[in-house]
């Protein structure tokens, strides 16, 4: 669903001024990316990272140290998400080759990025994994940069080119939320099921 910017807006934020700010809405399981932004954190030390979704007690498992940059703000409701769209300048979705779920069972095969429409919803430049389900919805370099699965080095290259080229985050932005509104809201949505009932 669209994100409703219903006017919560945040306390604080411990972003710096003037430095690319990147956020990442999601719990934390393994191959979630939450391994890939802690690495690009310590990689790019002049880029603030995000994650909404996860307190430092959820990442026990993650044995790296979390650099200074990376900044975890706790589960938040939906309705508070909205919020933090509008502080970060890109969203990450960086799926590893092996996703879990809650359950504990992998399904990166079948993951479906609900998190990327959201943040297509948003207006904002995505990068995320070249997954099967996230190619059914974003298209590489159009819509969003993908990457593959789990490599932090493409994604510390995707997120250095869209710190350096306002113009390429712009385009990404709009061609996202121009798909979103053709293909992914709840009206785009009703159409195509009504159109297939008759097949």
């Amino acid at each position: 669903a669209e994100p409703r910017f219903d006017g919560v807006e945040l306390p604080d934020w411990p972003g710096r001024s003037g430095h690319l700010q990147v956020g990442f809405v999601g719990r934390p399981y393994p191959g979630k990316g939450i391994e890939t932004i802690a690495a690009a954190a310590a990689d790019l030390p002049d880029v603030d990272f995000h994650v909404v979704g996860a307190a430092r007690e959820d990442l026990a498992w993650l044995a790296a140290q979390l650099p200074a940059n990376l900044h975890l703000h706790g589960f938040r409701e939906h309705r508070a998400l909205p919020a933090y769209y509008r502080r970060v300048d890109v969203a990450a979705a960086p799926y590893g080759a092996e996703v879990f779920k809650a359950s504990g069972i992998e399904g990166a095969s079948i993951t479906s990025p609900l998190k990327v429409i959201e943040y297509m919803a948003a207006g904002l430049p995505i990068v995320t994994s070249d997954l099967p389900g996230v190619r059914d919805i974003a298209e590489h370099e159009r819509s969003a940069l993908l990457m593959p699965p789990g490599d932090e080095a493409a994604f510390v290259a995707a997120l250095t080119a869209l710190r350096d080229d306002v113009g390429l985050r712009a385009r990404l932005a709009a061609a996202a939320r121009a798909e979103f509104l053709e293909r992914h809201d709840v009206r785009a949505r009703a159409e195509r099921v009504i159109a297939n009932l008759g097949d």
